[in-house]
């Protein structure tokens, strides 16, 4: 098993600066770092979701089961006994946190998409000086 990555001190503080060009070398690397770290965390995060969307299908498949069981005796017709599952307060439940698993998981890939992005145009720019320094030599 892999050790947890840890959530960044900064995460809710760091911005994307509005010119590249005007910050030092080293400070460009900081924030790239910066960035690289927070995608792994965010890919981090949405694995773990991904594991709870698999457990939370299964809680759902398995109390769609014991109801349908426990119920089919006495409801004949399929579709009113699949509108009984639909209706029973603990499956409403059961989708409602898995449908929000879903949500926040597409938040997070979403957000770790845009660090790789803010990464990559920060490394675009490191590698923009660094052939315009070779360049001067």
């Amino acid at each position: 098993m892999f050790p947890s990555v840890k959530e960044p001190f900064y995460l809710n503080s760091i911005e994307f600066p509005s010119d590249v060009t005007k910050l030092t070398s080293s400070d460009i690397s900081k924030l790239h770092a910066r960035f690289i770290n927070m995608q792994c965390f965010a890919k981090s995060e949405c694995s773990k979701l991904s594991r709870l969307i698999v457990l939370k299908e299964s809680e759902l498949d398995a109390s769609k089961s014991l109801l349908w069981t426990q119920n089919s005796p006495q409801i004949e017709q399929k579709w009113k006994l699949d509108q009984s599952i639909k209706s029973d307060p603990k499956m409403m439940h059961l989708r409602t946190e898995l449908e929000a698993f879903k949500a926040d998981k597409e938040l997070i890939f979403t957000n770790a998409e845009i660090y790789e992005r803010f990464a990559y145009a920060l490394s675009r720019e490191l590698s923009r000086r660094s052939s315009e320094l070779q360049h001067t030599l």
